[in-house]
This record gives structure tokens, C-alpha cells and sequence, in this order.
């Protein structure tokens, strides 16, 4: 399972990316940004793994093309101590 951030707002929004590093996911509703996801990782990395795989599948129509690195974010766009 591959995580990043889109260049979205001050903190980024969650994304899932594909292996092959072509297409994502939102994950906003799961979490919505790294940052959160971090906090609350027993909670949500189940869900994560989930959409992980329907996205690998092929099952998640409208899949978010990231072949262009240039709409990513830094991983934690405004990480916490």
C-alpha cells in the first residue's frame, strides 16, 4: 500500500496510489490527510488496505491520474511534533 498527499489546502488530502504509481484514491473519507491517518492508524489502516486493493483491481471507477508527480504534496505537507 502506497500513501501520498495531493496538493490540496494547507495539510494536503489523502490519497492511496496504485503500485504500478499511475492512478489513486481519495481516502478522505477514511482520513483525511497522512497526518490523521498516522494518528489514528489501528483504526484506519484496515479501510486503507481495503480501498488499496479495490484500486489494484481495477473496481474504483474515476481512478485520479498521478503519472504527474507535479499534483502531489510532500508526503506530511505541515508535519506535527
Amino acid at each position: 500500500m502506497k500513501l501520498a498527499s495531493l496538493n490540496e489546502g494547507r495539510d494536503g488530502a489523502l490519497v492511496i496510489v496504485s503500485e504500478d504509481l499511475t492512478k489513486a484514491v481519495r481516502a478522505d473519507r477514511v482520513a483525511r490527510t497522512l497526518q490523521s491517518a498516522l494518528d489514528n492508524w489501528a483504526a484506519v489502516e484496515p479501510e486503507l488496505r481495503r480501498l488499496s486493493k479495490q484500486l489494484e483491481s481495477g473496481e474504483i471507477p474515476g481512478a485520479i491520474d498521478v503519472s504527474d508527480p507535479s499534483i502531489l504534496a510532500a508526503p506530511l505537507p505541515r508535519a506535527f511534533n
